[in-house]
């Protein structure tokens, strides 16, 4: 099964990251993305992405310490 971090633009649903998968062999890694936004961005989305979407979730996932930073 994949897992992923998805950024989207709310409004306009414009992808701007999908990281790579994260899976179940390892306990934990950082994952880190970059990206640019348009003027017009208001509001964005941060998602975790199943595929295949319908098999049952089993174990635990552990999201901590997420940041946004304009640079």
């Amino acid at each position: 099964m994949q897992k992923d971090f998805a950024i989207t633009d709310a409004y306009a649903n414009e992808s701007y990251v999908l990281t790579d998968d994260f899976l179940n062999d390892n306990p934990w890694h950082e994952v880190t993305a970059g990206f640019k936004t348009g003027p017009d961005t208001d509001l964005l989305l941060l998602r975790v992405v199943r595929e295949p979407a319908r098999p049952l979730i089993r174990g635990k996932l552990w999201i901590d310490d997420v940041r946004l930073v304009e640079k």
